[in-house]
């Protein structure tokens, strides 16, 4: 069948339905895009999204010669949250804590989960001493929210920095081992 043979009418129904076809497709694959690179119980970056975000952090800092900034932040007792009250009130609080760590970051920082209860921040161009005033930013709305929900849960967060030196260069791995031991220190403080 050649086209001469088909009707002016049929041949725009057949253009518009591979059309329609087609914004089909787009909108699958952007929301594929989507699941891939996001935590589905928190609604932030996953893992995978944000290990290449720091390592493209980690080379445009060498490139520019600038320093940045990670934290790791740890929900206290969340295996005890999880125990006693249920996983469905695990991912409540994973999801209420991922929207405190979201509100209160800057447009320029990136926040992930890591894994379980872990999340890291990344914080461009930034000092130690900003990185900290968001954190403590982050750990009053923590205990805010902890005020206001009188569940009883032993809610809180423990967290530790690591710092990408341009002229110290160490990778994602290194900076997220460093930044996770100090988590370590600090909840060790809190006990």
């Amino acid at each position: 069948m050649e086209y001469k043979d088909i009707s002016k009418e049929r041949l725009i129904e057949i253009i518009e339905a591979k059309d329609k076809i087609i914004q089909e497709l787009q909108s699958l694959k952007t929301e594929l895009q989507y699941q891939a690179y996001m935590d589905s119980v928190t609604g932030v970056l996953n893992r995978r999204a944000g290990l290449e975000i720091l390592d493209a952090t980690i080379y445009d800092a060498a490139r520019q010669g600038e320093n940045f900034i990670i934290c790791f932040f740890d929900i206290d007792n969340f295996k005890k949250i999880n125990d006693t009250f249920g996983h469905s009130e695990g991912d409540k609080i994973l999801t209420e804590t991922s929207n405190i760590l979201r509100a209160n970051i800057r447009k320029t920082d990136t926040v992930f989960r890591i894994g379980g209860d872990e999340f890291v921040i990344i914080f461009p161009n930034t000092t130690l001493e900003v990185a900290k005033t968001i954190c403590s930013r982050i750990c009053m709305k923590i205990d805010e929210l902890k005020q206001e929900d009188k569940s009883n849960h032993m809610l809180g967060l423990s967290y530790g920095f690591s710092e990408y030196n341009s002229k110290n260069k160490i990778s994602a791995g290194e900076l997220i081992r460093e930044a996770d031991e100090g988590m370590y220190v600090s909840k060790r403080l809190k006990k």
